[in-house]
């Protein structure tokens, strides 16, 4: 079998998933994982996007929830 090459990653500073219940996901991350909820989207910006996102940070890992 071939090897493959590394495309080179070092370190994931952050994901964003696409998520169906925020308030699901931010009970997972904050309840059960301990990470904080450090920002959520402005009104304006839920209105211009018609999205919602919420971040969760731990230590210097961001995940990003919409």
């Amino acid at each position: 079998m071939a090897t493959l090459e590394s495309l080179g990653i070092k370190r994931i500073e952050g994901i964003h998933y696409y998520v169906y219940d925020l308030d699901r996901s931010r009970r997972f991350y904050c309840d059960l994982m301990d990470f904080t909820e450090s920002w959520r989207s402005s009104p304006e910006l839920e209105k211009a996007g018609r999205q919602r996102s919420v971040a969760f940070t731990a230590g210097n890992i961001d995940i990003v929830c919409s």
